[in-house]
């Protein structure tokens, strides 16, 4: 399977938006918003699509910081499944917090962070340090 997982920044990069996932091995803990890119769908157009979907934010131009191949597929439960996993990163800004915010049938939880907090303690974000990896990477491509 194939999805995308996008920051956004917003306050020159003071903030990322963070969804806390509700479901898969990483249930509680918190990633960009993203999800499946459909078939015949290149991945910055699943991204600007899923972020619409989920946040209300149209992004123009997402920049691209880069594809996490995976053997197992992240978004079943851990053991389960042997199909591999594609992960494409994306990063992008809103002018405004309020422009991004939580969508009539979306259930997992977003919320604003200063990104110094997340970057900088023990925050409990999805993955095995590859999500710090592409905030990092993401606040650095926004912010120039």
């Amino acid at each position: 399977m194939r999805y995308t997982v996008c920051f956004l920044f917003c306050n020159n990069g003071d903030l990322v938006l963070l969804q806390k996932k509700d479901r898969t091995q990483y249930a509680g803990r918190f990633n960009g918003v993203g999800g499946k890119i459909e078939p015949g769908e290149a991945p910055v157009d699943g991204a600007r699509r899923e972020i619409l979907e989920e946040t209300g934010a149209f992004v123009q131009n997402p920049i691209w910081l880069g594809t996490l191949t995976l053997p197992q597929d992240c978004t079943l439960p851990a053991g389960q499944g042997d199909a591999g996993c594609e992960l494409h990163f994306f990063a992008g800004t809103v002018g405004n917090p309020n422009s991004a915010c939580q969508q009539p049938g979306e259930t997992e939880e977003l919320t604003w962070f200063p990104t110094q907090h997340v970057l900088a303690d023990k925050f409990p974000l999805a993955g095995d340090g590859d999500v710090e990896y592409f905030i990092a990477k993401g606040l650095r491509a926004v912010t120039g």
